[in-house]
């Protein structure tokens, strides 16, 4: 139903359609997450900025179409989850499916700031 709105409505409505999509996506995460596992997270926006980030790149780079980045954006967003997923587990300390995402986020926000600075050094020179 959203991909036939998208195709009907205007480059704002777009806009706010995903908007709203992207805050009905981190409500359902976390309602599964904090609300039935009881559990927290403290990388949780790193994984959803993961999928955010692809979905720019293959819009503006690539020209994909709305209806195939949705879930291709979903798929990395997963993968991404799931290596760090695979890590928590080997730790030996308290509370690793907790505290091993902060890592990642740490380490996604370095590096988006390193590309940003890198783009902006190729674009004064």
């Amino acid at each position: 139903m959203i991909w036939a709105l998208s195709a009907v409505l205007g480059p704002f409505r777009d806009y706010q359609i995903a908007d709203i999509a992207v805050y009905v996506v981190a409500i359902a995460g976390l309602t599964v997450l904090i609300g039935l596992s009881g559990q927290i997270s403290l990388g949780h926006g790193a994984f959803m900025a993961v999928g955010a980030y692809a979905t720019a790149l293959l819009q503006t780079h690539l020209n994909w179409p709305l209806w195939a980045l949705f879930p291709v954006s979903a798929l990395i967003a997963a993968v991404t989850g799931a290596a760090v997923g695979v890590a928590a587990p080997r730790l030996h300390r308290p509370y690793p499916f907790s505290y091993t995402p902060l890592p990642a986020h740490q380490t996604q926000r370095t590096l988006v700031c390193r590309l940003l600075l890198a783009k902006k050094k190729d674009q004064q020179a």
